[in-house]
Formats: C-alpha cells, sequence, structure tokens
C-alpha cells in the first residue's frame, strides 16, 4: 500500500519495516513486563506467556530488518554486472591435475577454494577443497581432477553480462560459494559470495555485511 501510494519500493519497505520494528519492540517489552508479573490488558501475566511474547517481537524485529536489508541488496547490484565483481585471474587446473599436487600448488598457495577445470580453453568442472579432502591421503598422488570434480553440466553458472544480484540469488539457491563465470564455453572467471559482500561493504547503500 506504501509503495502505491507513495511510487518509492525502497522508501515504502523502509516505512514498513519501521513500523514492524516498533511493534516488534512493543511485544518484547510487553513479554518483559508479564515475566515481571505485570498484567498486560489483553494479554494477561505471566513468565511463559511473557517469554512468548518477547520471542514474537525478536522474530518479527528480525524479519523487518532482513526484509529492507534484502532490498538494499537487490537495489545494489541490479545494475553491476559480474564481471565488475568477479575474480577474473582465477587460477585453472587441468583435468589430469593429481590431487596431490592440486593440494600442493594450489589450495595452499592460493585463497581459492574452488578451481574451474579446464581443457582447451574449454570448461570441463570445478574442484574445491571439500572434493579433495574425501580422497583417502594414501590415493592422492594417482588419483586426478578428473575422477573427483563437478562436471560442467551439473554446474550453475553465470556470465559476464548478467546482474551480480541473479548471481547471488543462484548461490543461495545453490548453497555454494562460488560460480563460475563463463562466456562460449570459456572460463572468465569466478563470482564468490566473499567478493559480493565485499562490494556491498564498499558500495552499498548502508548494507550490512552479514
Amino acid at each position: 500500500m506504501l509503495w502505491g501510494l507513495g511510487g518509492d519500493l525502497c522508501r515504502a519497505t523502509r516505512w514498513a519495516a519501521g513500523v514492524g520494528q516498533a511493534f516488534a519492540w512493543i511485544f518484547i517489552a510487553c513479554g518483559f513486563a508479564m515475566m515481571f508479573g505485570v498484567r498486560v490488558p489483553l494479554l494477561g501475566t505471566g513468565i511463559i506467556g511473557g517469554l512468548w511474547l518477547a520471542l514474537i517481537g525478536w522474530f518479527l524485529n528480525n524479519a523487518a530488518l532482513t526484509s529492507y536489508q534484502q532490498l538494499l541488496i537487490r537495489r545494489s547490484l541490479a545494475q553491476v554486472p559480474v564481471s565488475r565483481i568477479m575474480l577474473s585471474h582465477s587460477a585453472t587446473v587441468s583435468p589430469d591435475t593429481s590431487i596431490s599436487a592440486l593440494i600442493d600448488n594450489y589450495i595452499m598457495r592460493t585463497d581459492q577454494r574452488a578451481f574451474p577445470v579446464v581443457e582447451n580453453g574449454q570448461l570441463l568442472g570445478i574442484v574445491c577443497l571439500e572434493d579433495a579432502r574425501r580422497v583417502d591421503p594414501s590415493a592422492r598422488a594417482t588419483h586426478t581432477v578428473r575422477a573427483v570434480m563437478t562436471p560442467v553440466h551439473d554446474l550453475t553458472t553465470a556470465t559476464p553480462e548478467e546482474a551480480s544480484v541473479e548471481a547471488l540469488r543462484a548461490l543461495s539457491q545453490r548453497e555454494v560459494n562460488q560460480l563460475p563465470v563463463v562466456k562460449d564455453g570459456a572460463i572468465r572467471g569466478l563470482i564468490r559470495r566473499e567478493d559480493i559482500l565485499k562490494w556491498l561493504s564498499l558500495h552499498g547503500e548502508h548494507v550490512a555485511a552479514t
């Protein structure tokens, strides 16, 4: 309703969140009062009832804050292409790299947790720290990346031109920390959750990077 009346979604969400927080703090205050024996009209008194009311207020306050923060994140990232935030010089590995070499030469020497697997300039898949950990230490010298990687057809990828907000949505839906950025089958970089949060902390509209 506020959005329709004022025509500004951000302002309307801020107002709605503020009203939600105001009710939340009223619930919390009434809840604590009930726990200390004060009789609240229509709600009564008592420790159990007061505790429930305070918890409802706490959840309502968090929901109000989250809804406004999510709007700010979407607004901040909507016009920002993935190419502006992505790690464009990410290390890549060959599918024939042994797991021991992956650990010694890549995982231990970079801050990446996942590595695009590339052959003849084309993305074949991605291998991450967890893939390497699942291989028995005694077999790491003989097992290769090809055997443990996630193949490209099972990956969600991003393109350099798409909005970063879409990449963040895909990261959340897949519950992963990075997506390969691909164009014409070739790897262009990685878009990582940590890089998005870093960008938001520097350029976002007072968005807390949590």
